[in-house]
């Protein structure tokens, strides 16, 4: 087994993209509840992570564990202090498939593109494709890389860690989890698409049938 005290976690950019790039590619984009109830397949959703990688490492937020001499990349979050204009940007460039735009949707339908509002300030980051590689799981590096984001953020004037999530096992409790709590969720089931008018995730079964945004205070 590895030993916890092999992991070193690190502030990571641009540098590691191709590991992070890889990591998200295997073990994050064939995990989404969402794409599973939709088939998407990895060929789907591929494409679209490529295209916010980039941008996102770029600001030097994100944090990565790293195993053995040879950093060896085995979990990742990418935090990211929204734009508006990289947004536009990346929407302006993304060709996005007809299941990823569903999916889209539905998470603008419960951000209601308005989260400085239901946050009550602009400083906070959004904690985006958390990874960790299955052979290291269960074994405290998600809860590690959420610590040391919330450091990160804290020395950054960041006040909040947000982060959207279908309801699964890694919600302890439907109101908390490591210090996160639940301030808007939407019943999946229930959930009408703007554009087709129809219920696309009406067969979704508990425990994956909550749409949530959750949320933790940097203290």
């Amino acid at each position: 087994m590895t030993l916890l005290n092999d992991i070193t976690y690190k502030v990571i950019d641009c540098g590691k993209f191709c590991s992070v790039r890889a990591l998200i590619e295997e073990h994050y984009t064939q995990d989404i509840a969402l794409g599973k109830y939709l088939k998407c397949t990895k060929e789907d959703l591929i494409p679209t992570y490529y295209t916010l990688l980039e941008p996102f490492l770029s600001r030097g937020n994100s944090i990565g564990a790293f195993y053995g001499k040879d950093d060896e990349l085995c979990g990742v979050t990418i935090n990211v202090k929204p734009n508006r204009t990289d947004k536009m940007k990346y929407l302006n460039s993304l060709h996005l498939s007809e299941k990823d735009a569903t999916m889209y949707r539905l998470m603008a339908s419960i951000s209601g593109n308005d989260m400085t509002n239901i946050l009550e300030t602009d400083h906070y980051w959004e904690m985006k494709m958390i990874t960790v590689h299955p052979k290291y799981r269960g074994r405290g590096l998600m809860t590690e890389l959420v610590k040391r984001s919330t450091i990160s953020a804290k020395q950054r004037g960041i006040e909040k860690l947000v982060m959207f999530q279908t309801y699964d096992q890694s919600l302890k409790s439907p109101e908390k989890m490591d210090g996160f709590e639940i301030i808007k969720q939407l019943d999946l089931r229930e959930y009408v698409d703007s554009v087709t008018g129809k219920k696309e995730f009406s067969g979704m079964k508990p425990p994956y049938h909550l749409q949530v945004i959750i949320v933790k205070k940097v203290c």
